[in-house]
């Protein structure tokens, strides 16, 4: 479950320093389900890798798009919410990338990650199911898929150092990818599934998208 973004985390010191293929980079591709698999096999490991980093503060409430986070658990119609979440999503895309300071990159990344996360599981908890419910079972088999491959850059990113020249364009092809993916989502798939619902059906999953989101939305 995420974390409140707000919370002060730190990590302890150790000996070891992060290695492996963080001076790579190219074009992102999708990948194959088992290479899907054996990045996020990867991706624990470099969570411990990060763990012997110099702690790093989470990032405060507007950086981390405060008001984003509410609009996306509060919003209307699931569609129209989902299209609030993208948008903060990429906003916080441009601001880690017209980051220079190594501290405030790893700050912007962990606000990047947790809009991310907040988004991610309300479409995973209650969009995907949904479309293959209704019978749309190669789509949301594809965007897991996305999502996963999403995830483990982000961790590639928490791992890579914060001023190595490879590390904007690393962000920048996580970045391509997510636009990517959420085009399809809002262009095709989502106005497809959308106009089969009924207005009942569709304010149900209206109000359990919604649900979901409350649940890490942050308390007045």
């Amino acid at each position: 479950m995420a974390e409140r973004v707000a919370a002060q985390t730190s990590v302890p010191a150790c000996t070891a320093s992060p290695t492996g293929n963080e001076a790579g980079s190219g074009v992102v591709a999708v990948p194959s389900r088992r290479r899907v698999q054996v990045a996020a096999l990867a991706s624990l490991a470099g969570a411990g890798l990060a763990a012997c980093q110099a702690p790093v503060p989470r990032a405060s409430p507007a950086e981390a798009g405060l008001p984003a986070r509410r609009a996306m658990a509060a919003g209307g119609d699931w569609l129209d919410a989902v299209r609030i979440a993208h948008r903060a999503v990429d906003a916080a895309f441009e601001q880690l990338l017209s980051a220079g300071e190594p501290a405030q990159r790893g700050r912007l990344r962990t606000a990047l990650a947790d809009l991310v996360t907040l988004h991610a599981v309300q479409e995973e908890s209650v969009l995907y199911p949904a479309l293959a419910m209704a019978g749309l079972k190669a789509e949301p088999q594809q965007l897991y898929a996305d999502h996963a491959q999403i995830k483990v850059l982000l961790a590639e990113l928490d791992v890579l150092p914060k001023d190595q020249p490879a590390w904007p364009i690393r962000v920048q092809n996580l970045r391509t990818l997510f636009l990517r993916h959420a085009r399809e989502e809002e262009t095709t798939i989502y106005p497809a599934f959308r106009a089969a619902l009924s207005p009942e059906q569709n304010a149900l999953v209206t109000a359990r998208y919604r649900a979901e989101g409350e649940k890490f939305a942050p308390r007045s």
